[in-house]
């Protein structure tokens, strides 16, 4: 089981409504290892209310020490989570995170999901830190981190960019104050996770990252 395993997540229906979903992990079910060392997979989750069921992600770490991101879409809701053990042993000094990114986004009459990379770079000691995250037709960017001795991360002001194509050549459309909420995990704050989430209107857009230094 990994029952110190706990997230937050997001559930957005139709009516662009978005609200806060405790999870926790408490197995793996299909596992694929990518080759940064991430893992594609179906785990079982137990929500607030104590139900169960059966959700897709993106993790790293295995037993106890999965940190990772996972998540639904379908055309009636988006739903995605972060999740991780706390940290411990926080260390001083600036690291550089890199990992997975997923995203999701009302655009028009359409909701999109994409996936991505994301880069982070925190300084444990100024208390700082700035993130981008790269996805097919969109990118998220904040500047504007603080991670506090819990290694709980937050920044506001973060802009979502919204692209015609891959190649971005043609801006569509930006979205700012796009909050971030994220914290380090495990041992020596080894991995991060955390969710940047604007809800304006009917302008739903969800960035959720997991990755490791």
């Amino acid at each position: 089981t990994h029952s110190q395993q706990n997230g937050v997540g997001l559930v957005q229906n139709v009516n662009s409504t978005v609200k806060y979903e405790t999870l926790e992990v408490t197995s793996v079910q299909s596992a694929s290892v990518n080759s940064d060392g991430s893992v594609n997979g179906t785990v079982t989750v137990r929500w607030a209310d104590g139900s169960q069921g059966l959700v897709s992600g993106i993790w790293y770490g295995s037993g106890d020490d999965l940190s990772g991101i996972y998540g639904s879409v379908t055309a009636n809701s988006v739903s995605i989570w972060a999740s991780g053990s706390p940290a411990t042993n926080i260390p001083a000094g600036n690291f550089t995170y890199a990992g997975q990114a997923i995203t999701a986004y009302d655009y028009g009459d359409n909701t999109y999901a994409e996936d991505g990379t994301f880069t982070m770079n925190l300084n444990f000691s100024s208390n700082s830190g700035i993130l981008t995250a790269y996805m097919e037709e969109s990118t998220y960017a904040n500047s504007n981190l603080s991670v506090n001795s819990s290694g709980n991360i937050i920044g506001s002001g973060g802009k979502f960019y919204i692209y015609s194509n891959e190649n971005k050549n043609t801006l569509l459309a930006t979205r700012p104050d796009i909050t971030f909420n994220g914290t380090v995990h495990n041992s020596g704050a080894t991995h991060v996770t955390g969710l940047a989430v604007g809800t304006t209107g009917t302008n739903a857009t969800i960035v959720a990252i997991a990755g490791k230094r």
